[in-house]
């Protein structure tokens, strides 16, 4: 299994400090996004207000590992380019698939609520990991 992005920071500065605080305001606000949504389940405006909110989480991650990796100043020197492929593309899959999600509602709002659903699969199951290694590769 591959280990969580945060294990391969060495180093923190001011800056990635404050992204991380961005990071971390977005996903306080799940419980927010998700109480509209349990509350408005069929409505397309809380379908898309909890899709945003997950959007935001994998882009705050996304700009949190591309800072860190950029130029290797918060990873060690000798991380492996693939490693660092890999998390940007593993940080933007879900974001892309709630993407997906929130279009979807357009057509149906319960249809949203499947993928919403079904997202989290590709981060659970340990035999996707291979898929991943794979895509690092490429």
């Amino acid at each position: 299994m591959l280990p969580n992005q945060f294990n391969f920071i060495r180093r923190a500065d001011q800056n990635f400090h404050w992204l991380n605080i961005f990071f971390l305001g977005v996903v306080c606000l799940v419980p927010f996004s998700t109480g509209v949504l349990s509350r408005y389940p069929d409505a397309l405006l809380a379908v898309a207000i909890y899709g945003v909110n997950l959007v935001l989480i994998g882009v705050a991650l996304y700009i949190l590992w591309t800072y860190a990796t950029y130029r290797r100043h918060l990873v060690d020197a000798d991380l492996p380019r693939a490693v660092v492929r890999l998390g940007k593309q593993r940080s933007l899959l879900a974001p892309a698939c709630y993407v997906v999600a929130i279009l979807a509602g357009l057509i149906d709002p319960r249809l949203s609520l499947v993928i919403y659903a079904l997202v989290p699969l590709l981060y659970i199951f340990p035999g996707l990991q291979h898929f991943w290694t794979y895509l690092a590769h490429r």
